[in-house]
Formats: structure tokens, C-alpha cells, sequence
């Protein structure tokens, strides 16, 4: 499976994520494995960062995780300074062999700390962060992208129907081989009412399953349409090179509702 980890920080009122992703056999393995990336990650940031939770979950399973709050060191001997808004960070980027690239972001750092990647005066910093660079590889972190080798099935629709209090039901042309809890596409379907979009789904049938969060809908076929699963696959990576310093806007306010303010990104 393609494990997802995912680092929950905050500083001050400030909070953020940073995501990882591997592969392993169970969710036990990636936590463990996510445990320790947590400390690895950990040495560079500034002092009043703190890792609050660590998120372990099956990314093809939707809401299959467990969470982990593990014992992490300040490192308050190397970096003492406190920090204060996230606004700074470091831009790694990984890639997982040829064609396979991915920008990583790494924050909390002091909002002092304005460097570059060999500047002599941070060089314990640089040190660090090479360092975390370098764990990424040797622990076989992945990157998450599109699988190209034709793992994404795509069907037809042939109907599209619902009762009273119950979820849509969609019927393809042939046998399909989507999983409960996949994340599927539909387009150019026409019913009523329009149900093109993205749904999570539970499979009933060899030929159909139902859309989550559909009740009562009771749509009418009127024809056409297709079904299409993006699969994922998880390289792992090949080389991580620091990139350098950006400043970036990155988190919000505790309590401040997703998608109520927008942040410039310079």
C-alpha cells in the first residue's frame, strides 16, 4: 500500500502540514517509519515549533489512519532562537528517477534565518537540512504521482438510478474493476440531476457501485457518460537537492474556516 504521512505542526497561532509518502505492507510499518521521519525533520526547525500529531493512512482508503504523538526534541542546543510565523521556508527539490520530480517545502524555520544553500554564516543550518535531504533517500521516501504503466481504468455508463433515502447507483458496460473507497471521476454524463463530478464510492456489483454522499438524489438517465480511477503509484526517491530559500506565506489561524482568506505567495 501507499502509505500517507502527514506531519501536523503549529508555532504561535500559526499551523501547518507537510505530507510524505512510502511503501510499506501495513499501517503499523508506516507509523513507525513515520515516527521516525518526525524526529529526522525535527532537527533543523526553530525552537517553538511543535509537532502535534502524526497522521499514518492508507491513501487509497479514505479515513483509514491512525495518529501517533511522539516524544520529538526541541534541539534547543543547535537552533535556540525561537521562531516566530512560518513565513520562510526551504524549497528541496526530489526527484524519483527520470521524469519523476517534486517541490518540497520545508518550514518553521526562524523568520531571522535569510540564506541561501551554501552560505557560510548558516552553516549548521545547511548541514541540517542536507542532512534531512539525505534521510529522505536512504529511508526510501517516495513521491506520489499518476501511474502512467495504464493502471487507470476508465468504463462507460450505461445507467444511473436512485430511490428515496438512498445513494445513486451507477451501472457500467462491462465488469469494472474499481474498490470500495476509491475516488472516481464521472463526465459527459447527462442526468438530472447532473451528477458529473468526483465522488468516493462503495462497489455493490461486478458492473456497479454507489456515490457517498448522494442521498436522495433520484436522478434520471439521459445518456452517455464515463467512469475513470487516477491510480497512484509512490517512487521512491532517487536524489534530493536543496534548492535555496523562498519566502512563502504558508499556514493560518487556528479556528479560521478553510478558504476564507488568501494568502500572496512571493
Amino acid at each position: 500500500m501507499i502509505v500517507k504521512a502527514t506531519l501536523m505542526y503549529n508555532c504561535e497561532t500559526y499551523g501547518w502540514s507537510e505530507t510524505y509518502y512510502r511503501n510499506e505492507t501495513t499501517l503499523a510499518q508506516g507509523r513507525l517509519a513515520a515516527i521516525d521521519l518526525a524526529d529526522a525533520r525535527h532537527k533543523p526547525m526553530g525552537g517553538n515549533v511543535i509537532l502535534k500529531a502524526v497522521r499514518v493512512s492508507d491513501d487509497a482508503v479514505r479515513g483509514d489512519s491512525l495518529i501517533a504523538q511522539p516524544a520529538v526534541g526541541n534541539d534547543k542546543d543547535i537552533l535556540d532562537q525561537g521562531s516566530d510565523m512560518p513565513w520562510n521556508c526551504w524549497m528541496l527539490r526530489a526527484e524519483a528517477g527520470a521524469g519523476v520530480r517534486r517541490a518540497v517545502h520545508l518550514r518553521g524555520f526562524p523568520d531571522n534565518l535569510i540564506f541561501l544553500p551554501e552560505d557560510k554564516q548558516n552553516a549548521m543550518i545547511n548541514k541540517l537540512c542536507k542532512a534531512f535531504s539525505k534521510y529522505l533517500v536512504d529511508n526510501s521516501w517516495c513521491i506520489r504521482h499518476i501511474d502512467r504503466s495504464g493502471a487507470n481504468p476508465s468504463y462507460n455508463i450505461v445507467n444511473v438510478s436512485g430511490a428515496a433515502n438512498a445513494l445513486v447507483t451507477v451501472q457500467t458496460a462491462t465488469v469494472h474493476a474499481f474498490t470500495n473507497g476509491e475516488k472516481v471521476t464521472i463526465t459527459g454524463l447527462k442526468s438530472v440531476p447532473k451528477l458529473n463530478g468526483t465522488y468516493f464510492i462503495t462497489v455493490t456489483d461486478s458492473d456497479k457501485f454507489v456515490l457517498r454522499g448522494t442521498a436522495d438524489a433520484q436522478p434520471v438517465y439521459l445518456g452517455g457518460g464515463k467512469v475513470i480511477a487516477k491510480r497512484y503509484a509512490a517512487s521512491p526517491m532517487t536524489n534530493v537537492e536543496l534548492i535555496g530559500q523562498r519566502l512563502r506565506k504558508v499556514g493560518r489561524p487556528f479556528g479560521l474556516v478553510r478558504g476564507t482568506s488568501k494568502r500572496k505567495i512571493g
